[in-house]
Protein backbone atom coordinates (compact mmCIF):
# COMPACT_ATOMS: atom_id res chain seq x y z
CA UNK A 1 0.00 0.00 0.00
CA UNK A 2 1.41 3.65 -0.84
CA UNK A 3 0.64 7.04 1.35
CA UNK A 4 -0.20 9.74 -1.11
CA UNK A 5 -0.74 11.85 1.12
CA UNK A 6 2.85 13.50 1.67
CA UNK A 7 2.21 14.41 -2.70
CA UNK A 8 -0.47 16.29 -1.94
CA UNK A 9 -0.98 20.35 -1.90
CA UNK A 10 -2.14 22.99 0.09
CA UNK A 11 -4.48 24.96 -2.96
CA UNK A 12 -8.13 23.78 -1.24
CA UNK A 13 -9.22 25.53 -3.97
CA UNK A 14 -8.21 23.03 -6.52
CA UNK A 15 -9.38 20.17 -4.00
CA UNK A 16 -5.62 18.76 -4.15
CA UNK A 17 -4.89 18.72 -0.45
CA UNK A 18 -6.37 15.52 0.07
CA UNK A 19 -5.62 12.13 -3.18
CA UNK A 20 -8.22 11.75 -5.16
CA UNK A 21 -10.08 8.73 -7.36
CA UNK A 22 -10.92 9.04 -10.63
CA UNK A 23 -11.32 5.56 -13.08
CA UNK A 24 -9.02 2.72 -11.48
CA UNK A 25 -6.47 5.09 -10.15
CA UNK A 26 -5.67 7.11 -7.07
CA UNK A 27 -3.64 10.73 -7.67
CA UNK A 28 -2.21 12.71 -5.69
CA UNK A 29 -0.57 16.05 -6.82
CA UNK A 30 0.51 19.51 -5.24
CA UNK A 31 0.65 20.69 -9.00
CA UNK A 32 4.69 20.32 -8.97
CA UNK A 33 4.48 16.79 -8.35
CA UNK A 34 1.53 14.35 -9.65
CA UNK A 35 1.53 10.45 -8.73
CA UNK A 36 -1.07 7.81 -8.95
CA UNK A 37 -1.44 4.18 -8.18
CA UNK A 38 -4.46 1.74 -8.36
CA UNK A 39 -6.84 2.25 -6.53
CA UNK A 40 -6.53 -1.00 -4.24
CA UNK A 41 -2.42 0.08 -3.76
CA UNK A 42 -3.98 3.41 -2.71
CA UNK A 43 -3.32 3.74 1.45
CA UNK A 44 -6.65 5.41 3.48
CA UNK A 45 -9.42 7.27 2.52
CA UNK A 46 -9.75 9.33 -1.01
CA UNK A 47 -12.77 11.72 -2.80
CA UNK A 48 -13.71 10.58 -6.14
CA UNK A 49 -12.62 13.41 -9.06
CA UNK A 50 -14.71 13.04 -11.85
CA UNK A 51 -13.20 16.05 -13.79
CA UNK A 52 -9.95 14.11 -12.84
CA UNK A 53 -9.85 13.13 -16.63
CA UNK A 54 -7.45 15.45 -17.57
CA UNK A 55 -4.58 13.68 -15.19
CA UNK A 56 -5.15 10.48 -17.79
CA UNK A 57 -3.70 13.06 -20.57
CA UNK A 58 -0.67 13.62 -18.52
CA UNK A 59 0.47 9.99 -18.49
CA UNK A 60 0.59 9.37 -22.03
CA UNK A 61 3.85 8.51 -22.29
CA UNK A 62 6.10 9.20 -24.68
CA UNK A 63 8.51 6.76 -26.35
CA UNK A 64 11.78 5.99 -25.91
CA UNK A 65 12.01 6.57 -22.06
CA UNK A 66 15.35 5.24 -20.34
CA UNK A 67 14.69 4.48 -16.67
CA UNK A 68 17.19 4.62 -14.20
CA UNK A 69 17.76 4.98 -10.36
CA UNK A 70 18.00 8.65 -8.95
CA UNK A 71 21.15 10.60 -8.46
CA UNK A 72 22.31 11.26 -4.90
CA UNK A 73 20.30 13.67 -3.09
CA UNK A 74 21.65 16.66 -1.02
CA UNK A 75 20.47 16.67 2.58
CA UNK A 76 18.06 18.52 4.11
CA UNK A 77 18.84 22.21 5.19
CA UNK A 78 16.64 23.83 7.54
CA UNK A 79 16.10 27.64 7.18
CA UNK A 80 13.62 30.36 8.65
CA UNK A 81 9.87 29.76 6.89
CA UNK A 82 9.28 32.87 3.93
CA UNK A 83 5.22 32.34 4.24
CA UNK A 84 5.76 32.71 8.05
CA UNK A 85 8.84 34.70 8.78
CA UNK A 86 9.51 31.73 11.52
CA UNK A 87 6.46 32.81 13.44
CA UNK A 88 4.59 29.44 12.77
CA UNK A 89 1.35 31.40 12.03
CA UNK A 90 -0.43 33.75 9.72
CA UNK A 91 -3.34 35.70 9.35
CA UNK A 92 -5.72 37.44 6.55
CA UNK A 93 -3.85 40.03 5.24
CA UNK A 94 -5.47 42.99 6.41
CA UNK A 95 -5.36 45.78 3.34
CA UNK A 96 -7.54 42.87 0.88
CA UNK A 97 -9.36 41.02 3.71
CA UNK A 98 -7.76 37.82 2.05
CA UNK A 99 -9.16 38.36 -1.05
CA UNK A 100 -5.75 38.93 -2.92
CA UNK A 101 -7.11 42.08 -4.84
CA UNK A 102 -7.40 45.58 -3.68
CA UNK A 103 -10.42 47.93 -4.62
CA UNK A 104 -11.30 51.66 -4.50
CA UNK A 105 -13.30 54.24 -6.30
CA UNK A 106 -11.78 57.58 -8.04
CA UNK A 107 -13.33 60.78 -7.64
CA UNK A 108 -15.64 60.49 -10.41
CA UNK A 109 -17.02 57.14 -8.77
CA UNK A 110 -14.98 54.83 -11.08
CA UNK A 111 -14.10 51.71 -10.04
CA UNK A 112 -10.36 50.10 -9.94
CA UNK A 113 -9.06 46.77 -8.62
CA UNK A 114 -5.59 46.18 -8.81
CA UNK A 115 -3.41 43.18 -6.92
CA UNK A 116 -2.42 43.14 -3.44
CA UNK A 117 1.36 44.94 -2.45
CA UNK A 118 0.96 43.58 0.94
CA UNK A 119 0.33 40.20 0.61
CA UNK A 120 1.84 39.77 -3.01
CA UNK A 121 -2.07 38.36 -4.01
CA UNK A 122 -1.03 35.31 -1.68
CA UNK A 123 -4.19 36.69 0.82
CA UNK A 124 -2.68 35.61 3.51
CA UNK A 125 0.55 37.29 5.57
CA UNK A 126 2.88 36.05 8.74
CA UNK A 127 1.12 36.69 11.71
CA UNK A 128 0.67 39.96 13.33
CA UNK A 129 0.21 40.91 17.10
CA UNK A 130 -3.58 41.44 17.55
CA UNK A 131 -5.03 39.74 14.32
CA UNK A 132 -8.36 37.63 14.36
CA UNK A 133 -7.85 33.94 13.71
CA UNK A 134 -4.65 33.13 12.68
CA UNK A 135 -3.61 29.66 11.57
CA UNK A 136 -1.16 27.21 11.26
CA UNK A 137 1.53 28.39 8.35
CA UNK A 138 0.85 25.46 5.58
CA UNK A 139 4.24 26.33 4.36
CA UNK A 140 5.77 24.64 7.69
CA UNK A 141 3.08 23.62 9.34
CA UNK A 142 3.57 25.63 12.42
CA UNK A 143 7.15 25.07 13.07
CA UNK A 144 8.41 28.10 11.69
CA UNK A 145 11.12 26.06 9.47
CA UNK A 146 11.07 25.13 5.82
CA UNK A 147 13.78 22.66 4.10
CA UNK A 148 16.03 25.34 1.80
CA UNK A 149 15.27 25.25 -1.76
CA UNK A 150 18.19 22.85 -3.58
CA UNK A 151 18.15 22.28 -6.95
CA UNK A 152 19.48 19.20 -8.33
CA UNK A 153 20.46 18.62 -12.25
CA UNK A 154 19.26 15.68 -13.89
CA UNK A 155 19.87 15.29 -17.95
CA UNK A 156 20.82 19.09 -18.01
CA UNK A 157 17.31 20.07 -16.44
CA UNK A 158 16.68 21.86 -12.69
CA UNK A 159 14.24 19.65 -10.11
CA UNK A 160 13.47 20.55 -6.55
CA UNK A 161 15.25 18.54 -4.33
CA UNK A 162 12.64 18.55 -1.86
CA UNK A 163 10.63 16.91 -4.41
CA UNK A 164 12.82 14.61 -5.40
CA UNK A 165 13.98 13.95 -1.69
CA UNK A 166 9.55 12.68 -1.41
CA UNK A 167 10.04 10.80 -4.87
CA UNK A 168 12.90 8.67 -3.19
CA UNK A 169 11.01 7.35 -0.54
CA UNK A 170 8.90 5.47 -3.08
CA UNK A 171 9.86 1.81 -3.58
CA UNK A 172 12.29 0.96 -6.32
CA UNK A 173 12.08 4.20 -8.08
CA UNK A 174 13.33 5.04 -11.66
CA UNK A 175 13.55 7.82 -13.57
CA UNK A 176 13.84 9.25 -16.84
CA UNK A 177 13.38 13.01 -17.81
CA UNK A 178 11.57 14.44 -21.45
CA UNK A 179 10.42 17.55 -22.05
CA UNK A 180 11.56 19.16 -19.05
CA UNK A 181 9.48 16.93 -16.99
CA UNK A 182 11.03 13.85 -14.57
CA UNK A 183 9.08 10.70 -15.13
CA UNK A 184 9.26 7.85 -12.82
CA UNK A 185 7.98 4.79 -11.71
CA UNK A 186 7.70 2.63 -8.61
CA UNK A 187 6.73 -0.66 -7.29
CA UNK A 188 3.27 0.21 -7.43
CA UNK A 189 2.78 3.21 -9.48
CA UNK A 190 4.08 6.39 -11.53
CA UNK A 191 4.62 9.97 -11.22
CA UNK A 192 5.68 12.79 -13.07
CA UNK A 193 7.79 15.71 -11.53
CA UNK A 194 7.92 19.03 -13.09
CA UNK A 195 11.30 21.45 -13.67
CA UNK A 196 12.54 23.06 -10.40
CA UNK A 197 9.64 26.72 -10.37
CA UNK A 198 7.10 25.33 -12.95
CA UNK A 199 3.80 25.41 -12.02
CA UNK A 200 3.79 22.68 -14.66
CA UNK A 201 0.19 21.12 -13.67
CA UNK A 202 -1.45 23.71 -12.25
CA UNK A 203 -3.45 25.14 -15.20
CA UNK A 204 -4.37 21.64 -16.16
CA UNK A 205 -5.85 20.74 -13.02
CA UNK A 206 -7.69 24.13 -13.19
CA UNK A 207 -9.99 23.27 -16.13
Amino acid sequence: MIDLQKFCGHRWDLQIDKPFTHGDWTYATNCYCVVRVPVSQAQGASVTKPSANVMEEMFAKPNGLSYRTLPALPPEEPETCFGCLGIGKICKCSDCNGKGIVYWESPSGKEYSADCDMCDSECWIPFVEGAKNPVECEYCEGTGKTVKQDKVTIDGVFFDAEQLRKVATLPNVEAAVHNRCLWFRFDGGEGKLSSHGDYKFHLTLAR
